[in-house]
């Protein structure tokens, strides 16, 4: 439970600044999907229980909060995928 309010708070924090600043980019479906994707795979693997998970936690916990907390980040992973699957089709 702790992480889950200490993940809040940060979220919440950055949500406020971005938020008063109006920097995120608007986000389609494919966006979202990955946002979201990346975040709830992230914070299930940041639950794996047991030392031997350690590394795999902290990776899990890296991964998932940047795109919690900037959904920028979704935008333009999604957008440089775009771009190379358009760039390969020439």
């Amino acid at each position: 439970m702790n992480m889950i309010a200490a993940v809040v708070g940060i979220w919440l924090s950055a949500w406020v600044i971005r938020k008063r600043a109006e920097i995120d980019e608007r986000l389609d479906k494919i966006s979202i999907a990955c946002r979201w994707g990346v975040v709830l795979v992230g914070f299930a693997i940041a639950q794996l229980p047991g030392p031997q998970f350690r590394t795999a936690r902290l990776i899990g916990e890296w991964v998932a909060l940047p795109f919690l907390c900037w959904p920028n980040l979704a935008y333009q992973v999604t957008r440089q995928l775009r771009r190379d699957a358009a760039d390969r089709q020439r």
